[in-house]
């Protein structure tokens, strides 16, 4: 029986938190939208920039592709 997508979406995101945690180089929450796993992101320093932002996008980003294609 093949996977549902929206359980690969909740293993992809779970998957994804994990790794970045590991490495250090992100902690990511998540919260369930419609009992769908979704990443929440919550800013707690008032000096990030955008651009810092913008790069913490792009490493979710990176890291969904790298999950996907393995």
């Amino acid at each position: 029986m093949p996977s549902q997508p929206a359980s690969d979406a909740d293993r992809l995101n779970a998957t994804l938190r994990q790794n970045l945690c590991e490495r250090g180089a992100a902690v990511i929450g998540h919260t369930r939208i419609h009992n769908r796993q979704a990443l929440k992101l919550t800013c707690m320093n008032p000096t990030v920039t955008e651009k810092q932002m913008d790069e913490l996008i792009g490493l979710i980003v990176d890291e969904g592709g790298r999950i996907e294609s393995a």
